[in-house]
């Protein structure tokens, strides 16, 4: 006699499929995007653009540091985007349920001109939308959304209940705001 488990626990391929879904569902819905529509990359009229899934952990924000900086490098705002990257997703690593063990995390870099990069960090959904805190002067954490929101001039954040997403638009540092 053969007996199958079942689980309604999504398998990684299913996890990441779901995240790359909805960070494309981000990009589409984003006000803070729409304004770049008629000043896309050169090149088939588009944003030049990648995307990496990583493994919950803390490790990973390391990686993350040097997956942005390798993505924009040679941009004006690459600095200020790396930053922003492993911000967002300390965030998603320390937030997300799944965030210790066997979660997953989606990042999306894209151009979107010579002055502009967008930072999207997609994850399998917490409890709700990050706000920032006030952190006293001797707290460890809590100034992160602080510091992400003085070098964006777009911060949007996105729950379905199933994933959340953190959307940045970051400029160079001589067209901010």
């Amino acid at each position: 006699m053969t007996v199958r488990l079942t689980t309604t626990r999504p398998s990684q391929l299913e996890m990441a499929i779901a995240l790359q879904q909805a960070t494309l569902d981000v990009i589409a819905a984003s006000s803070g995007l729409r304004s770049f529509t008629s000043s896309m990359h050169p090149r088939a009229g588009c944003p030049v653009s990648t995307c990496r899934l990583f493994p919950s952990g803390v490790i990973q924000v390391r990686v993350v540091r040097d997956y942005v900086r390798a993505a924009f490098a040679g941009h004006a705002a690459c600095g200020d985007a790396v930053l922003v990257a492993s911000e967002l997703a300390a965030n998603s690593i320390v937030h997300c349920p799944n965030g210790q063990d066997d979660g997953m995390f989606m990042v999306h870099l894209a151009e979107l001109d010579s002055d502009h990069v967008a930072v999207v960090v997609t994850d399998q959904g917490g409890s709700g939308v990050p706000c920032e805190r006030h952190a006293g002067p001797d707290a460890e954490s809590g100034r992160g959304l602080t510091v992400v929101r003085l070098l964006t001039s777009s911060l949007e954040f996105f729950d379905t209940g199933r994933s959340t997403s953190a959307l940045a638009v970051i400029p160079s540092p001589g067209n901010q705001a």
